[in-house]
């Protein structure tokens, strides 16, 4: 008979701890995404972004981007750094895709075009420049089809 109380209360407590792990997990999961939306909504990586899209909006030559991107280039490594890190969380299932629905998603593919001229010419010297954000580039398209 105690030992039936005893495997009842364990098998309880194994539920129990199982829940709070799930809980946990999920919560952690969700502080990733908010800390994602703080960082992209900072005002440092929106002037960031905006620097790269004034540099298509005032070129429209490729040799001009491409030295233009070259003479940003600290913006530009920013831009990259950010997705970059980022996708490594969504690699690892820290940050779920779904964070990148919609105009998130259309966002970062859109850095990704404007910046792959700086991302090959960064690969010059380092072959695998940016290759998680080119990698989160790819994911977002095949997912929802940007």
């Amino acid at each position: 008979m105690f030992g039936t109380v005893f495997s009842v209360i364990s098998f309880c407590s194994a539920l129990f701890a199982i829940f709070i792990g799930l809980f946990n997990a999920r919560n952690t999961r969700m502080s990733i995404v908010k800390e994602y939306f703080l960082q992209g909504d900072s005002k440092e990586h929106k002037d960031n972004r905006a620097q790269i899209y004034d540099i298509y909006n005032k070129n429209n030559d490729e040799e001009a981007i491409v030295n233009a991107l070259l003479e940003k280039s600290e913006i530009a490594s920013k831009v990259v750094s950010f997705y970059d890190v980022w996708a490594m969380f969504v690699k690892k299932h820290y940050l779920p895709l779904w964070t990148f629905k919609g105009i998130v998603g259309d966002t970062a593919v859109n850095m990704h075009n404007k910046l792959k001229p700086y991302i090959e010419h960064r690969r010059n010297d380092m072959k695998n420049y940016a290759a998680q954000f080119e990698w989160l580039a790819r994911k977002i398209k095949s997912k929802y089809g940007r």
